[in-house]
């Protein structure tokens, strides 16, 4: 049974494809969601087996690759500051590290968000050791302020600027809040190098002082600047706008959508896209969402979900949808011969889904499954314990001289045995279970 645990943990695929998220609307609710649940569709890709795409760079191959060059020489500085420090010239590696960071905040903070902090926490480190105390200090509490989580490494820091940073934490209170607004509406919200929703929102639990705010949509250029309190961007169209403009023109028509999705993840370096379709639901304050997985070249159908979601609470219903279609790949329904499907616009005979959605096998039904199998096992290892009590009560009553008592005692062992194997066992599923269930990546809305 543990063998089996542990197998189910290992499980997860390697070399999973890139997978590119294409959101639109079908309709006028589908279209004023559309931004959300491409937001949403990322942040799945990206918790998920599968190695994200980025569309927006895609959309605007120029400006991408004047970030990348950014990146790739704040990289080269950090690089060269932790070598300078590491041959204890933390003159030169405070220059470098400077370097790294200003080159950091010219390429896309949500990509490069991790680096950005190795390079200030570098720079601080180097400050200290040139005994620039208060400049130190100063960096420090601007640097805790946008990443208070940030490690800082008892080698490159003396006792008193740990002692400092932690005073800093203490004090620091998360009540601020940033008020962001974009034109057009729906872009993504990046601060501090953390997703947090669709403009327009406010950013609550924020210490105070300036983050780092990055906006990013598809069909149009990356936003980046320092805000506090507020911000409003005017973001400019980015080179291939009119590539993103015409895929939404097709989600009327759906394979001519599924073709221009297709199209541009193929031209993002993806495998596969993962294609939202948001339409007016049963209800007015509903929506109808399909979520289809499908390769980028040839089309087929990896996986498929369908279901209403509320639009109020859409980011938690659409999220579990998401998770479904990001799941194990399908079986392809066949259609029979004396069954033929519907024809395409083109008038092709096109293959037909059954009535209702096939059942998918998701990791809940995992994680709930073994949590069942550890319940059984705990019941059954409690009944062996149980034997065992009462095989040692039988040979206290029992003299050592009397054959039987051997006999006690060496069936008291074995089912002792079996218990301890079995609670073990249970333990094991019952941990794994509600991994699967409650924490495996994949799962749960996301985080607003």
């Amino acid at each position: 049974m543990v063998t089996l645990v542990l197998a189910l943990l290992c499980a997860a695929p390697a070399d999973a494809p890139a997978l590119a998220p294409v959101a639109v609307g079908a309709d006028a609710p589908g279209k004023a969601a559309a931004n959300q649940l491409q937001s949403l569709a990322a942040a799945a890709i990206a918790r998920s087996r599968f190695t994200p795409a980025d569309l927006v760079d895609a959309l605007d191959p120029e400006r991408a690759a004047a970030r990348a060059k950014s990146r790739a020489g704040a990289e080269a500085s950090l690089a060269d500051a932790e070598k300078a420090y590491n041959d204890l010239d933390t003159q030169l590696a405070a220059k470098q590290a400077d370097a790294a960071a200003k080159g950091f905040l010219q390429a896309d903070l949500s990509q490069a968000w991790s680096a950005y902090v190795r390079a200030r926490v570098l720079k601080a480190a180097c400050l200290a050791a040139n005994g620039q105390a208060k400049p130190a200090r100063t960096e420090l509490e601007r640097l805790l302020a946008v990443a208070p989580d940030t490690e800082l490494p008892a080698a490159q820091f003396a006792p008193d600027m740990l002692s400092f940073a932690r005073r800093v934490r203490a004090a620091s209170r998360a009540e601020s809040k940033l008020e962001v607004k974009s034109s057009p509406d729906g872009a993504e919200v990046w601060v501090d190098g953390k997703r947090r929703g669709v403009a327009p929102l406010t950013v609550r639990g924020l210490s105070s002082g300036e983050h780092q705010l990055t906006l990013r949509l598809p069909g149009y250029a990356v936003f980046q600047q320092a805000a506090s309190g507020s911000a409003s961007a005017t973001l400019e169209p980015a080179s291939r706008q009119s590539t993103w403009t015409a895929l939404e023109r097709t989600a009327s028509n759906r394979a001519a959508l599924a073709k221009a999705a297709g199209a541009l993840a193929s031209s993002a370096g993806a495998a596969q896209v993962l294609l939202v379709v948001a339409s007016r639901g049963d209800r007015a304050d509903s929506l109808s969402l399909e979520v289809v997985r499908a390769d980028a070249v040839g089309g087929r159908t990896r996986a498929t979900a369908k279901s209403s979601a509320p639009v109020e609470g859409l980011g938690a219903a659409a999220s579990i949808l998401l998770d479904r279609a990001l799941g194990p790949d399908q079986a392809p329904q066949l259609v029979p011969a004396d069954h033929p499907g519907p024809e395409t616009a083109a008038g092709a005979p096109a293959a037909s889904k059954p009535a209702g959605e096939p059942f998918l096998w998701t990791q809940t039904h995992t994680g709930v499954t073994l949590m069942a199998g550890g319940a059984v096992l705990a019941g059954t290892g409690g009944f062996f314990g149980y034997q065992a009590l009462v095989k040692r009560d039988q040979l206290r009553f029992t003299p050592q001289t009397d054959p039987a008592s051997q006999q006690l005692i060496a069936r008291g062992q074995l089912y002792a045995l079996l218990a301890d194997v079995l609670i073990t066992s249970a333990l094991a599923a019952g941990a794994a279970g509600g991994y699967f269930a409650f924490l495996a990546p994949g799962r749960g809305p996301e985080a607003r």
